[in-house]
């Protein structure tokens, strides 16, 4: 368990002069407001999104800085602090949970590469061993054979698709695609779940490595864990990303995946 800095005070540095009541009978502007400009704004904004925070990632030295950097223009404006022990920060536990190097993952006896092969889409600890029931459509994932067994399907594209002017377009694809596939199957009583990258999802996985980060984990407030509030929704069930070729295993086509075996043992690191 970690203790973060939390910059709590990011909006009041940008907008401190905008928190003066107006006393202007002309107009309802804040009398300071032209002090705000927007090269400034332009200047913060790209600063803490530019490559040398890293992400700003929770728990990191580089969230550390970022945090620091906003501090230090607060007292550049003359905020006086307001957090723990005199300070700009106001610190609280966070609980960060990742899937453990030490788990292991095979097809057919042969082991795949944790974070190369295979992706953990969320930190689990389970063992599954058992054949493949390979599905080759959507329509596939009502079918009752699903049921207390392990399934293998294709990464389809979602429904609907994010159109393609947002941001990390890849990124909410295959996240998309993820949850609504691997959703549909925990529905029908899946045990595990195998989804093999279809060619957008392969692309983003190398392009967009650094925010498909799922061996980062996922990170909670202690006591804020809240169980699936759907009770057809099971939140125990593995799903793991898998590339193509890792589906291939020795020119076994995907197609033989209804014969092929699978074993996964995974670990978690809270």
């Amino acid at each position: 368990m970690k203790k973060i800095a939390f910059p709590l005070i990011c909006f009041l540095c940008f907008t401190s002069y905008a928190q003066i009541p107006s006393k202007s009978s002309n107009d309802n502007h804040p009398p300071a407001l032209s002090a705000i400009r927007q090269s400034d704004l332009k200047h913060d904004l790209y600063y803490l999104a530019s490559d040398s925070m890293h992400g700003r990632r929770a728990g990191t030295l580089d969230e550390l800085n970022a945090a620091a950097w906003i501090a230090q223009e607060a007292q550049k404006e003359g905020l006086q602090p307001a957090g723990d022990n005199g300070t700009y920060f106001q610190y609280f536990p966070l609980l960060r949970t990742v899937t453990s190097d030490n788990s292991v993952i095979k097809i057919n006896g042969n082991n795949l590469n944790l974070w190369k092969d295979a992706w953990v889409t969320e930190p689990i600890e389970t063992n599954v061993n058992g054949n493949v029931l390979w599905l080759s459509a959507l329509a596939d994932t009502v079918k009752p054979e699903i049921n207390g067994n392990i399934v293998a399907i294709n990464i389809f594209p979602p429904t609907p698709e994010p159109p393609m002017w947002v941001s990390l377009w890849g990124f909410r694809y295959v996240y998309t695609a993820i949850r609504q596939q691997s959703d549909a199957l925990k529905r029908h009583g899946a045990k595990a779940i195998i989804l093999v990258a279809d060619s957008t999802a392969s692309v983003a996985l190398t392009s967009l490595e650094h925010v498909l980060d799922f061996e980062e984990g996922s990170y909670d407030l202690p006591g804020d864990y809240e169980p699936a509030d759907d009770d057809n929704m099971p939140d125990d069930v593995p799903v793991i990303l898998v590339n193509a070729d890792a589906a291939r295993l020795y020119n076994n086509p995907v197609q033989a995946l209804p014969l092929a075996c699978i074993k996964t043992t995974l670990f978690i690191l809270r």
